[in-house]
Order: structure tokens, then C-alpha cells, then sequence
């Protein structure tokens, strides 16, 4: 039998795979639809070519735990026929639309991924919940539960996103190799029996995060974190590596602390990037202790209201010195185009930036305090009926008029970018949950 060559290198056709299988966070949902399928066509072509778009191809999976949906029992069907795709997982996200419907698949999903093999990579877990009404207070009950705590305290699980959990553990974390915490209307519950960790207790107590989301969430910080004999481990030694925290003002630093100060502050030593939702009432926004901060690089701000926008960015920065490290600054806010005023969104937005305050952020932004700044980007979300994509260029022109210090100063790279508001976005944006 001939053999036949290939009429490329194999390291060349594995280039063209990875460049088309490569993560981008920015694709469209059409433009990953399109990635899909070339690299589903990719790995029925050839063996040669299969390994490496199955790569990409199960290297992140989503799961909707559905009564009236199959997904789970199929996937698994998948994997028992080829056992293999199991280690190319190493990002699994599930959506339970109802908890303990059909969970034997998602129980067998949970035992399987993650072990520890070929493939060392760290890996990511995302539990979402879809509902909050169909939840038992006693965490372990379900199989599926007690499959998804052995799946959180594997050593390649780094990075946890817990989405709309009402009972979520106080101590469920303890022994685990988390880095990376994201909470989303999240809300603590009864603590497990300590008879559970008899299998992770040659682990630490303390739970070490190197980046923290924190959404809408009440569960107090530092039970969920500090395991030891009446959490006695000191907040600063808690966060001492956290390099990035994105949490809301809304409920405020010291609650997340429990009173035991502010969580910036704790971390100051390792803070690398803040994100920070700043409240809708001006009088709950208090300022960003800049000046405590030596290491952080980037700050971004996203304002909650499309009424004060520019007071609140002005308050929260207020009096404030940056360290010579602050070199990038982004704000995100929404704004409110009243189109029943007029008929050229142009001048309606105009209009709208000569109310808000601009000249607040302009002087403040400007002044000496920021002068190692830069790095300054508005990212504007425009909500108007009149709103016309082949305009955008006319919208960053008069944004940047109401700028005029920060557009003429010297070393800065003072950047616009405005997009459509839609009616989904705007919601969020409103409920201070611009996920």
C-alpha cells in the first residue's frame, strides 16, 4: 500500500489549527459558532488532525442541567466512547436550571474531569444556578453535591465561579487549591461536618487568592477564606497575594470585611488591578485610597447611573495621589440619550455631557496628582433610539470636546470608544450588575 505524504509539514497544519481553535474573548457568539465548526470539520478530516482540534474543541465546556434537555446524559454517552476527551477539559461551566433533576450524568461528569494524568494543566469550574426557589439548606444531601465538592478540592481546580447560590458553605473552600474566586449573588450557608475533609486536611486552613470577584454577593470574605481555630489568621496575611479585586462599593468594603477595615487596604501590598462599581447615589460613593496603594497598575471604574457619572468618578478619586505604578485608568458608565427631545443624537448627546458634570473628571484627571497616568480609556454604552453605527466616530469627537485638559495633556493616551446600548445590557447596567 502507498503512503501517502502530506502535502504540508504536520508542525504547519498544527499551527493553522491552534490559530483558528485560539481563545479569543472577544469572538461573537456567530464568530464562535463559526470556529466550531472548522475545527469540528478539522477533526473528521484526518487522524492527524484530530488530536489537535479535539484540543480546542473540549478544552472548555458548557452544560445546561435540564429536565426537559439531554446535554448531560449525551456528553457522557461522548465520553464513554472516547474516553480520552476527558483530559482535554480543563474549563467547565454548568447551568442548573433545576437542582437534582436528572443529575446522575452531571454526578458521573464531576468524578470524571480534572484527575490528575496527561494533561497537568490548571483548570476552571463555573456553577451557575438559574433559579434561586429549588435549593436544599444542607449543603451534600444530592449525589450531585457531594460530586461537586470532591470536583472543587481536586489540586488542578485554581479558579471557582459560584453564580445565584443562596446556601453556599461557609467552610466549603477550606482545603482547596483555589487562586482565582468569583461570587455572584452569593450567599453562605450552614457549614459542612468537618468529617468531610478528613480526606484534604494535610492541605493549609487559609485559602490563598491571587484574584477575587465579588457581585452582588453578602457571604462575608474572610469565613469563606480563613479556616483556622477562630479565623485568627490577620486579614493582610489573608489577602497578601491577591494581585486583582473586582467588587461593588454598593454594599461596601467593610462589609465584605466584616468590619475588619477595608479589603483594598488588606491587600495593598500585591494589588495589581482594581475594577469597582461605583454606586448609583453620589452620597454612597466614598473615595479610593490611591495613595495606600504602591503596587496597583490599573484602575477601572464602572459608574452604575447615567445621571452622575462624571461627580461620581470625581468623588471616588477625590484628594487622591496616585503612586507612580497607576499607569491605566477605564471607565465604563451608560448613558441615557433622550430621544424625545430632538431628531439628531449628535446634538442630544451634547446636550447630555454639558449636564453631567464633565469638567470634574476633566480638571481632576488632569491635574499634577495624575501625572504618571498613562493610560486614560472612556468606554461609553449609548442608549437612544437615534443611535447610528456610520456616527460613532461623531459621538468619540464630542466626548472628547468635553475633555478638552485631558485630550491636550502631553504622555497621556487619552482613548474613546462608544457602542449601542441594547435593552438587556441597560438592565444590568441598572441593577449594577454589568457582568
Amino acid at each position: 500500500m502507498a503512503t501517502t505524504i502530506p502535502a504540508f509539514p504536520q508542525e504547519l497544519i498544527d499551527m493553522v489549527v491552534d490559530a483558528i481553535g485560539h481563545d479569543d474573548q472577544n469572538l461573537n457568539p456567530s464568530q464562535v459558532q463559526d470556529r466550531t465548526r472548522l475545527l469540528t470539520s478539522f477533526a473528521l478530516a484526518s487522524r492527524s488532525l484530530r488530536e489537535r482540534a479535539h484540543n480546542h474543541l473540549f478544552r472548555s465546556v458548557n452544560i445546561i442541567n435540564d429536565p426537559e434537555e439531554s446535554r448531560a446524559r449525551s456528553f457522557c454517552a461522548l465520553l464513554g466512547e472516547n474516553p480520552r476527551l476527558v483530559s482535554r477539559i480543563t474549563s467547565f461551566t454548568v447551568l442548573f436550571v433545576k437542582v437534582g433533576s436528572d443529575s446522575g450524568p452531571l454526578s458521573f461528569i464531576f468524578r470524571t474531569i480534572f484527575r490528575d494524568g496527561i494533561n497537568q494543566a490548571p483548570c476552571s469550574l463555573s456553577i451557575k444556578f438559574y433559579t434561586v426557589g429549588r435549593f436544599n439548606r444542607t449543603f451534600g444531601i444530592l449525589e450531585v453535591e457531594r460530586a461537586l465538592f470532591k470536583l472543587c478540592h481536586k489540586p488542578r481546580l485554581i479558579s471557582l465561579t459560584i453564580q445565584n447560590h443562596p446556601y453556599f458553605p461557609t467552610n466549603f473552600l477550606k482545603h482547596t487549591c483555589i487562586k482565582h474566586l468569583s461570587l455572584y449573588g452569593t450567599h453562605i450557608g450552614a457549614p459542612l461536618p468537618e468529617e468531610i475533609f478528613s480526606s484534604t486536611k494535610d492541605r493549609g486552613d487559609v485559602v490563598y487568592l491571587e484574584s477575587l470577584v465579588y457581585r452582588r454577593s453578602t457571604a462575608p470574605i474572610l469565613q469563606l477564606l480563613d479556616h483556622t481555630a477562630n479565623r485568627s489568621t490577620p486579614p493582610t496575611v489573608v489577602f497578601s497575594r491577591l494581585k486583582r479585586l473586582d467588587f461593588s462599593v454598593i454594599y461596601g468594603a467593610e462589609e465584605i470585611m466584616e468590619g475588619k477595615g477595608d479589603i483594598t487596604i488588606m491587600a495593598k501590598k500585591s494589588l495589581e488591578e482594581l475594577v469597582v462599581d461605583l454606586s448609583r447615589e453620589n452620597r454612597d460613593v466614598k473615595p479610593i485610597p490611591l495613595h495606600e496603594l504602591p503596587v496597583l497598575r490599573k484602575l477601572s471604574l464602572r459608574v452604575c447611573s447615567s445621571k452622575n457619572i462624571f461627580s461620581s468618578v470625581a468623588m471616588s478619586l477625590a484628594m487622591q495621589q496616585c503612586r507612580p505604578a497607576l499607569r491605566d485608568i477605564t471607565l465604563r458608565f451608560p448613558l441615557l440619550v433622550d430621544s424625545d427631545q430632538g431628531s439628531n443624537c449628535n446634538e442630544l448627546l451634547h446636550a447630555k455631557l454639558q449636564k453631567l458634570h464633565c469638567d470634574l473628571t476633566d480638571v481632576l484627571l488632569s491635574s499634577p496628582d495624575f501625572d504618571e497616568l498613562g493610560s486614560l480609556t472612556f468606554h461609553m454604552a449609548i442608549r437612544s433610539k437615534l443611535y447610528n453605527r456610520d456616527e460613532e466616530t461623531d459621538y468619540v469627537s464630542i466626548i472628547r470636546e468635553h475633555f478638552p485638559s485631558i485630550a491636550a495633556k502631553g504622555g497621556l493616551d487619552f482613548v474613546v470608544t462608544v457602542h449601542s446600548l441594547g435593552t438587556t445590557e441597560w438592565t444590568r447596567w441598572r441593577g449594577a450588575n454589568p457582568y
